[in-house]
This record gives C-alpha cells, structure tokens and sequence, in this order.
C-alpha cells in the first residue's frame, strides 16, 4: 500500500481531497483551491462532534453530530455525510423578514486568507486551477433557506419574495467571486459554480 495523506474538502458531504502527490500519480491537470473559513463565525455546534465515527452513528451511541451553518441552516449527521433538518426562514416569507435576515458576509477577510498562496503554489504544479464552490448554488441556498416544499411553492404563488431572496443569494456570491478574483485571479483558469436543477426524469423547473 501507499500511506497517504489527505484532507476532507467539505463537512457535508465529506469528500476526500487527494495530496498532490497523489493527484500526479494518476495524471490529473486540475488543481482545485478553496476559500479558507470566515473570520466571523455565524454557526455554532448543537450536538455531537465532527469526530463522531460512522461505526458510532451505525450502532446509535451517543448523539448524531448536529450543527448549524453560517446562513442558520441546521445540519444533522447521516451517515458518511449530512442532512439539512432545520430551515432559518421556514416560517417567514415576507420582504420585511428577508430585509432582517442576516446573510454572511462574503467580503470576510478570512475567505480570502491564503488564497493568493495557493493559487501560486497550485499554478506552479502546471495544473488548471480551479476555484471552486463557497457554498450550494443559488437554487440550492435558497431551497436550505426556506426549505425545499416552501421555496418551490414561493415560486408559484409568492413570487416577489422568491425573486428577493434569490437576488440577495445571487449579490452574496457576485460579491465574493470578485473579492476572489481580484485576490488571486491571475492563478486561476476555471471558477467552478453549479446549481441543482435536475431530478432524475427531468428538469425541476421550467428553464
């Protein structure tokens, strides 16, 4: 075997990042970069820990880890990865409510701590680098802000709100790709930004 280190490129859905070392091994001409955390930290732990083991989730012992995110969105452990069970706006789909909402800061000059650096060093692999997700795309943030069923039904019958929460989605990630970019750009080739419109027989909405 090959002893090998790596790093877990997101809680939720526990992916692993394979070393350099590795990522040369098997030919790969992508490097993938990260933000680093915010330096104010919005999220709080509910329960459990993130080093809860799938064995003690399998067996029941001790609480699921639970934690809430910066955009107040509660999640909970299912096995390898994790579930959103709690919604910040489930209850409330006014204008006046979503003015009050306090939405991260994309700005946070933590994200951006490091970034530059590595870009460089990613750059210097020879590999395209790609800058990839702060976060759910916009459809995906909104339905974890409302909640799927209520931000699908927002779309039918309240749609100013729908549109109003989607444009402050859409302003935070505008904002951080700039910041992004204008910090270490001139090292990245690719900015990676997806969405989840699709099911497994169709689009979910009408494009």
């Amino acid at each position: 075997g090959w002893e090998e280190d790596y790093s877990v490129g997101g809680l939720l859905t526990q992916v692993v990042w394979p070393s350099p070392r590795m990522l040369a091994r098997l030919g790969s001409d992508f490097a993938h970069i990260f933000a680093s955390p915010p330096d104010v930290r919005l999220g709080k732990n509910i329960a459990g820990s993130i080093e809860d083991s799938f064995d003690a989730f399998e067996s029941g012992a001790g609480p699921r880890h639970t934690f809430m995110d910066e955009w107040g969105v509660v999640w909970k452990r299912a096995a390898y990865y994790y579930d959103m069970v709690d919604f910040p706006m489930k209850d409330a789909a006014t204008l006046a409510y979503l003015e009050n909402y306090r939405i991260p800061d994309p700005c946070d000059p933590g994200r951006f701590r490091g970034l530059a650096e590595r870009a460089r060093k990613a750059r210097e692999r020879q590999a395209a680098v790609t800058l990839d997700p702060l976060a759910g795309g916009i459809i995906e943030m909104a339905n974890s802000i409302r909640g799927h069923q209520n931000f699908f039904m927002d779309m039918a019958s309240n749609q100013l709100f729908a549109e109003a929460l989607l444009d402050r989605i859409t302003d935070f990630f505008e904002a951080f790709y700039e910041k992004a970019l204008t910090a270490a750009g001139e090292d990245i080739d690719i900015v990676f930004f997806g969405d989840d419109y699709g099911m497994q027989s169709s689009i979910i909405i009408s494009p």
